[in-house]
């Protein structure tokens, strides 16, 4: 899972994939995801990055590294929400970081 993620650059560095996931703010298929749980074709993932939360259908795994103009070849986005709320309260708190 978190190589997929960092592969696709839906997550920009594998480390804060696997923080992610061990917080419970990624799923697939409706349940929590473990940093190394597999990523399969047609797979829906849901990354709630805090201050959004982007569903994405998988369309294919890469099995290696991937170029960044080819990354988005490798999932659909279903929906993206942003949480309006969220933004403004950690501008207020702009000590935490956004992730």
């Amino acid at each position: 899972m978190d190589l997929f993620l960092k592969q696709t650059g839906l997550i920009k560095r594998r480390p804060v994939a696997k923080a992610m996931c061990d917080a419970g703010k990624i799923e697939r298929n409706g349940k929590p995801a473990g940093a190394g749980d597999e990523v399969r074709r047609n797979d829906i993932l849901r990354i709630n990055y805090g201050f959004k939360t982007t569903e994405v259908e998988v369309l294919e795994v890469p099995s290696s590294s991937v170029r960044k103009n080819e990354r988005t070849e490798f999932y659909h986005v279903i929906k993206e929400e942003r949480d309006e709320d969220e933004i403004r309260s950690r501008i207020a708190r702009s000590d935490e970081p956004m992730f």
